[in-house]
């Protein structure tokens, strides 16, 4: 997956903005136009939905569609570094909230993104890295999982543990 072309209404199909948060700052209840990825680069950050709570260490993001109501603040001192997406241009669908994890490789793809004189091949090339890694195997919970399924996982998980630990006993 890749962002599409710029329209040329702007340089880019994303930014990156950095928020320095001091302790229990809140961006009170707000939307935004884009998509947002929400993620701290010190600090955790907590955002709140109508339907949820979500922590984010350094190692979690979140995944904020545009137009879904959110709140966000600091669990004490943090920076939290956010990327806004245009939904025109990104081929990311998820329709809810969603948690990232925020691999090393996905940190230095902000920061990448973040420098204001970046060359346009180069930002395309570091857009299209930032969908794929959100976009795919960076996503830390599946939405089609239901209590059942993750039940029957654990099951099977002991069982085989269970058949593991009885040859090593006998």
């Amino acid at each position: 997956m890749q962002c599409a072309e710029d329209d040329g209404e702007s340089r880019t199909a994303v930014f990156v903005a950095t928020f320095p948060m001091p302790g229990d700052l809140t961006f009170d209840w707000h939307t935004h136009s884009d998509h947002q990825l929400a993620w701290a680069a010190a600090g955790v950050l907590i955002v709140r939905t109508g339907t949820a709570t979500w922590t984010l260490p350094p190692s979690r993001a979140l995944w904020i569609p545009a137009g879904l109501r959110h709140e966000t603040l600091s669990a004490g001192t943090a920076t939290m570094r956010t990327l806004y997406i245009r939904p025109e241009l990104c081929p990311i669908s998820w329709p809810d909230f969603t948690p990232v994890a925020a691999s090393p490789l996905l940190a230095e793809l902000i920061g990448y993104l973040a420098e204001p004189e970046l060359e346009a091949g180069r930002r395309q090339h570091a857009e299209a890295l930032v969908v794929d890694r959100g976009g795919g195997s960076g996503r830390l919970a599946h939405p089609g999982a239901t209590t059942q399924a993750i039940v029957n996982a654990i099951e099977r998980a002991k069982r085989r543990w269970g058949s593991v630990m009885g040859r090593r006993r006998g």
